[in-house]
């Protein structure tokens, strides 16, 4: 235990990793993190009655780390103070170069503040989990244990917290109702002696916020013994209760009833330009607004796959949109769903007088000046990617405007997978909701893109092929390694055999997506789009890299680094569909090429077959593909091969992939289609006419090098 002090921590930094790993040891030691039946199982269990200085863990020496570390980061701060900012004061105006220095470093420091949040998540959890052990005994019932959790959550959360046992009518044994209260919404929840929960009821102060879908969610969360989803739950409607009352007279449970119904008109306007195509609209427009579907407030749905695509009744799904009904084939769809946060920026809400951001079509800017105060809006045009989102105008309320108030507070986009991202989309988002850059999203455990450390995105990508329960990898918890030249990847369709090989030259950066805050519902169509985007690439490369078709344990053999000529120039049997491919991010999220040998014919005998798989941030739901530059050339070089469009048809292909966002069934179709040919794949072409559509497809000359070497007959692949 004495692990964490050995250094002496001169920075805060030093200080809060101490923290961490001392409480990691702590966890470990006492098994805090494994259920009660396993351990009940297992004899080795910690003994909960023996938590004395003379059990597993010297607790005297533990409370001396956790002081010494706690005062190094007063001291240093205290420090910071004293020294710095009074010499800083002291200087005046000519302070700013000496100062700048200290600004780089607090900038430092700043990214490590997310690390600080899960420290005291961390301390938070550990705090129950001692106080459920010590007083949680295996003759303690199961309600009394119930009841404490929650009694204990609701007063974490900032509730009054009530008990009251009771005799009811149609009930055998007493019930205890447990009493949460803040000061807008009071949450009841029953509890039979049994543990089992009976009902749970959120009561607010104004019937106009009362919604019984939230009181489903919340009972479906305990019945299920799932603390932590109706914690999150719970949280969100005491940070409003709390922000309500600080913050008077806005109310931010209206905000968001508004809101939604502004993203419910939108809806209706682009159904209706969509003829009634909901999928349409999910994948390109505004996406599907649901209030109270998942969890308590708004819920976007903005994106489905094919498969669930393909397995929704769209005619059934119109009518239950109304009564905020998903069907369960849109659970695994991505969405979002919008809370509050506090915030380092001040923002201004719409005054009660006109509550909506959506500006109508007969309004005018003429028409908003001669209202009341109207001097105090300003009207916001919607960014136009496609003809398929509604053209959308928004009003700002200024901070001038006498009824307006501005709080530091801002949306939030949660989600609840959390969604690998690159640097290019992490820019992005940054530059859109006013962060500088990929790293300064972490600047705000609150206020910024909720994102972990710099990670590989294609590790990110497959990173449940290492670490999930079933996984069978070779280098378990090494995502990766799992990329390597040497290890083949396995798809099978139908009767078609499919090895891949991930060639990679620089690592692509890459983070996790948690959360986004954003000012304005203005900002909603550019945020949906970018993730789109993502999304999409995310979804192709694991259309070949993921669970089914990883290398395994058993059974599979690495990649040859050596292949003999007469292994090249043996004939294969006409009936075998199996085919080695090269995959390559070019540009992540835009494009991912892929490079195969084409079936052998009398025209050709090896032939490279490359295609790049395009995401464009135009149209992002919405791939195309393009073929690359056929490498043969005629006896003279006046004229160059083009790929024979009777075989590589842009629009069939586009379509291919369009409807099935999966290399594998795209690979499929294209090697189908060269093999039913009697054509050439390649046809004469004025060289004059041919042109490489982008600069950075030269890339492919490197990464095609090992498939390449085939052309010139050598003995050997270069796997680099």
């Amino acid at each position: 235990m004495s692990k964490p002090v050995e250094q002496k921590a001169n920075s805060n930094l030093a200080a809060i990793t101490a923290l961490k790993t001392l409480f990691e040891d702590l966890s470990t030691k006492w098994r805090l993190a494994e259920d009660n039946a396993v351990l009940a199982e297992d004899q080795a269990g910690v003994d909960t009655t023996n938590l004395h200085p003379f059990g597993t863990v010297n607790i005297d020496k533990c409370r001396q780390d956790f002081l010494n570390l706690t005062t190094a980061v007063r001291t240093n701060c205290s420090q910071f103070e004293s020294e710095v900012i009074s010499d800083v004061t002291k200087i005046g105006n000519g302070a700013e170069s000496a100062f700048r220095k200290h600004l780089m470093h607090l900038k430092e420091q700043a990214n490590f503040e997310s690390t600080v949040v899960r420290v005291k998540g961390n301390l938070q959890q550990t705090i129950r989990k001692l106080s459920g052990a010590v007083s949680n005994t295996d003759s303690t019932p199961y309600s009394t244990i119930k009841i404490n959790a929650l009694r204990e959550l609701a007063e974490e959360l900032g509730l009054e917290c009530y008990l009251d046992t009771s005799e009811k009518p149609g009930f055998e044994s007493s019930v205890t109702t447990i009493t949460a209260a803040g000061n807008i919404i009071v949450v009841d929840i029953d509890i039979d002696e049994k543990g089992v929960v009976l009902k749970a009821k959120l009561t607010y102060a104004s019937d106009i916020h009362q919604n019984d879908k939230v009181d489903k969610i919340m009972l479906e969360n305990l019945q299920l013994d799932d603390l932590s989803e109706f914690r999150t739950n719970l949280s969100v409607l005491a940070f409003c209760d709390k922000m309500n009352t600080k913050h008077k007279p806005i109310d931010f449970f209206i905000i968001m009833k508004d809101l939604t119904e502004d993203l419910r008109t939108i809806y209706n306007q682009e159904i209706v330009m969509a003829t009634n195509d909901v999928a349409f609209v999910l994948n390109n427009g505004h996406g599907i607004p649901q209030m109270h579907s998942a969890h308590p407030g708004l819920t976007i749905y903005y994106w489905a796959g094919p498969a669930e695509l393909l397995e929704t009744q769209w005619g059934q799904l119109q009518a239950t949109i109304e009564n905020a009904e998903v069907p369960s084939t849109l659970e695994n769809a991505a969405k979002m769903w919008i809370t509050f946060a506090e915030s380092s920026s001040i923002i201004t809400y719409p005054p009660a007088s006109k509550p909506h951001y959506l500006l109508s079509f007969d309004d005018t800017e003429e028409n908003i000046q001669a209202e009341p105060n109207g001097e105090h809006f300003i009207i916001l045009d919607e960014p136009q990617f496609n003809d398929a989102a509604a053209s959308i105008r928004y009003i700002k309320t200024l901070p001038t405007h006498p009824e307006a108030v501005s709080v530091p507070i801002c949306f939030v986009a949660n989600f609840e997978q959390p969604i690998p991202a690159s640097e290019y989309t992490c820019s992005r988002l940054a530059k859109l909701i006013g962060l500088s850059g990929i790293n300064a999203q972490q600047n705000n455990g609150n206020n910024a893109t909720s994102a972990e450390g710099d990670a590989c995105l294609e590790a990110l990508l497959i990173e449940d092929c290492a670490t999930g329960e079933q996984s069978e990898s070779k280098q378990k918890g090494d995502a990766s390694n799992l990329l390597g030249d040497n290890m083949q990847w396995n798809v099978n369709i139908d009767n078609m055999h499919q090895q891949y090989v991930y060639t990679k030259s620089t690592p692509i950066r890459g983070k996790l997506l948690h959360r986004i805050p954003f000012e304005h519902p203005v900002q909603l169509l550019n945020i949906l789009q970018i993730l789109r985007k993502q999304i999409v690439f995310n979804h192709l490369f694991r259309s070949v890299f993921n669970r089914e078709s990883m290398p395994k344990e058993t059974g599979e053999q690495l990649v040859k680094s050596e292949i003999s000529l007469a292994d090249l120039l043996q004939d294969e049997d006409d009936d075998t569909n199996s085919m080695s491919l090269e995959v390559a991010v070019l540009q992540a999220p835009s494009s991912i090429q892929v490079t195969m040998m084409a079936p052998k014919s009398e025209n050709e005998i090896f032939l490279l077959v490359t295609f790049v798989v395009n995401v464009s941030d135009a149209a992002p739901t919405s791939p195309t593909v393009s073929m690359q530059k056929s490498t043969s050339l005629d006896v003279n070089g006046e004229q160059q091969m083009a790929w024979n469009t009777e075989i590589f048809d842009q629009q069939k292909m586009n379509a291919v992939i369009q409807q099935t966002c999966s290399i594998p069934l795209l690979v499929r179709w294209i090697w189908n289609r060269m093999k039913a040919s009697s054509e050439p794949y390649v046809v004469a072409s004025a060289k004059k006419s041919f042109a490489r559509t982008n600069s950075y497809f030269d890339k492919s000359d490197s990464s095609n090098k090992r498939l390449r070497s085939l052309m010139g007959g050598a003995k050997s692949m270069d796997l680099d």
